[in-house]
């Protein structure tokens, strides 16, 4: 079993692809594209040899000034995740594959502090 490794992403999901949003879908197309290519690139970076794992754990640790609702913020790494697939990382994003971790909020000091902790953790079946 691997060591899990954590990566540190300088922002947080935006509210335009968190849950509970009302925006229209093409006004969340480049959020979201942007994040799975921080998926694709930074995530499978740190994640260089990991390579096809079966199943992985992803938790978040959410560092925000302004209160957020921690599922929301979750559904909003959706995109995230969906790079990770994409860079071979695992196999695919279903249930199967990621299983999603403790996800926690950490009040920030300032909103230039904010920030999202993403540990990996491999699960053996």
């Amino acid at each position: 079993m691997r060591e899990p490794i954590t990566i540190e992403l300088p922002w947080l999901p935006d509210k335009k692809v968190c849950g509970n949003t009302r925006t229209p879908p093409r006004y969340q197309a480049a959020e979201k594209r942007r994040q799975r290519e921080h998926g694709q690139f930074d995530g499978a970076g740190a994640l260089a040899d990991w390579r096809a794992v079966p199943k992985i754990e992803i938790a978040y640790e959410f560092h925000t000034f302004y209160k957020r609702d921690v599922d929301g913020l979750v559904t909003g790494m959706k995109a995230f995740q969906d790079g990770i697939a994409d860079a071979g990382v695992v196999v695919n994003d279903g249930p199967d594959h990621v299983v999603p971790g403790p996800s926690t909020r950490v009040k920030a000091a300032n909103t230039l502090e904010e920030k999202t902790v993403v540990t990996f953790q491999e699960v053996l079946t």
